[in-house]
């Protein structure tokens, strides 16, 4: 069995570990080369879960919720524009900002993404924050909640992110984080930039190991399946095989001292 801390448990006291972000990284390479489970099909699954726990927080029905998404092109950029799309045919309307003057060459899977909710109608925009602020902030005031799909390695190095993390840290307005809140160190929880204050944070399959000590930034934080196997999730980090028994997502907590 791997080398790890006891940093988080369910809502039934088991208690488990955490990953780095390297070790998360090198996990979904085994998903795909070893089990044959595409980055597509992570996204798929988690978007599932994604929606639900929006659903939870817009008061268990998304008929007529609002949402904001900031989406960058990476893992969960793309996991938001699904989620995006999910929610669009339960009854929201998503606005997407992809922070940046112009698209770059965009990966296949945002691409892909960005492209199914294109062919929704869904607005999406993509706009130099700082350039736009009074009409970013008059979006993220009149939502009912702003997805953050943002997250990667060198997110916190992004201006543009930083910028719009003081803008949505000034309101009252919920966010949700994918994987990691921005500004947050994945590995240790410690501030890199402007952190954000999150409603609740997903995380894929096994949570990174920062996300103990950034507990005060996660909000609720739970934690979707998204076909790890389990001899696989209880080597890099004890598991346990029951965490996903009752549902797909579920809420977990910091380990209790």
């Amino acid at each position: 069995m791997s080398d790890f801390k006891y940093l988080f448990q369910d809502k039934y006291q088991n208690q488990f570990g955490g990953i780095t972000f390297t070790a998360f990284t090198d996990l979904l390479k085994t998903l795909n080369e070893k089990y044959y489970v595409s980055s597509i099909q992570i996204i798929e699954s988690a978007s599932f879960s994604l929606a639900m726990v929006i659903r939870s927080h817009l008061g268990l029905s998304a008929e007529g919720g609002k949402i904001g998404i900031i989406a960058k092109d990476n893992l969960a950029g793309s996991l938001a524009l699904a989620a995006a799309r999910r929610l669009y045919n339960a009854g929201t309307n998503s606005t997407i900002i992809i922070p940046q003057k112009e698209l770059g060459n965009l990966s296949k899977d945002f691409q892909l993404q960005a492209e199914a909710v294109s062919a929704l109608g869904l607005e999406l925009l993509v706009i130099d924050p700082k350039e736009n602020e009074d009409s970013l902030n008059e979006l993220f005031q009149s939502s009912d909640n702003v997805l953050m799909g943002t997250f990667d390695n060198n997110a916190y190095k992004d201006d543009n992110l930083n910028f719009l993390a003081d803008m949505l840290n000034e309101l009252s307005t919920p966010i949700h984080s994918i994987i990691c809140p921005h500004g947050i160190c994945q590995d240790t929880g410690k501030k890199l930039s402007t952190p954000i204050y999150s409603s609740s944070t997903l995380s894929l399959g096994i949570p990174l190991s920062g996300l103990n000590e950034a507990n005060d930034f996660l909000g609720r934080h739970y934690i979707c399946e998204i076909s790890v196997p389990k001899e696989e999730a209880k080597l890099l980090a004890n598991i346990p095989e029951t965490l996903f028994a009752e549902q797909p997502v579920c809420q977990i907590f910091k380990k209790k001292d």
